[in-house]
């Protein structure tokens, strides 16, 4: 998994993931919107966490969808 996450650029992750500041986060959502695009929101979860993760992804992107 390391050796393919290390090919990934980081400009393909900016690109495909909502990620970064919640203002970048939130400019990100507002550009889908405006494209007509519903996102899909796919956290990854911590090991042993991942309701309590899906939980938290849930609320922060409510706080902040436009």
């Amino acid at each position: 998994m390391d050796q393919a996450t290390a090919m990934v650029p980081d400009g393909i992750v900016g690109h495909l993931t909502l990620s970064g500041s919640r203002e970048k986060v939130r400019r990100q959502l507002e550009a889908y919107r405006d494209a007509g695009i519903y996102p899909i929101v796919y956290p990854i979860f911590r090991r042993g966490r991942a309701a309590t993760d899906l939980h938290a992804a849930i609320e922060w992107i409510a706080a902040i969808a436009p």
